[in-house]
């Protein structure tokens, strides 16, 4: 597989309950339409657009965006990775902070998701959480590398299930932001981290083209 990344997921095939008693979709089954919306729309993104070069990554990064958007929930997981912290961010800091957050997630999706024939995701299986989240588990299965363990935690907001953090093989990209923004607000402040994340970010858009 040529690009893998935490924070993103590829399509995978569901077997979930769909409705309770009352007709509605179980919280399991409303979590896994947001990861297979996500899924489904990465393939047909790698398939419509071209794996390098400025007009190929500006024709995903568009079309991630409202994705991103729509199965995400950016600013609860923008002040997860900096939790104590966020108090000392003043409002511009964290407007910037937040819109920072997502433009590199975004970026990140346009960026690592390309050239993927072949690969499938296999098994599926929900578990509900403490504070009301779901849990979906599946297996990236790519025949040019090794099989990933991924697990996906959404919680329920006032638009749907969004998720909220993405571990692969028992590693939490947003921990590892956490430990490594911490150090940097430690050292500089929000200003050194609103510097990291455009670093990052730039980082991210130049290895696509």
């Amino acid at each position: 597989m040529r690009v893998l990344s935490i924070s993103c997921v590829i399509f995978f095939t569901l077997s979930f309950t769909t409705v309770n008693g009352d007709d509605q979709p179980t919280p399991s089954a409303a979590a896994a339409a947001t990861v297979e919306r996500l899924t489904r729309q990465i393939l047909s993104i790698d398939a419509r657009f071209g794996v390098r070069g400025e007009t190929a990554f500006a024709a995903r990064h568009a079309a991630y965006a409202p994705l991103i958007d729509a199965t995400h929930d950016l600013l609860f997981m923008a002040r997860l990775t900096v939790r104590r912290q966020w108090h000392t961010f003043d409002p511009e800091q964290r407007t910037r902070f937040i819109d920072a957050f997502r433009e590199l997630t975004i970026t990140a999706y346009a960026a690592r998701y390309r050239g993927l024939d072949g690969v499938r995701f296999a098994s599926t299986e929900a578990r509900s959480m403490p504070r009301g989240r779901v849990e979906i588990r599946t297996t990236l299965i790519d025949p040019a590398d090794d099989d990933v363990r991924f697990s996906y935690v959404l919680h329920a907001t006032d638009d749907g299930w969004r998720i909220v953090n993405i571990t692969a093989d028992g590693v939490s990209e947003l921990a590892l932001k956490r430990g490594q923004y911490s150090r940097v607000l430690v050292d500089g402040g929000a200003a050194a981290l609103l510097e990291r994340l455009a670093v990052e970010q730039a980082e991210l858009r130049a290895s696509a083209l």
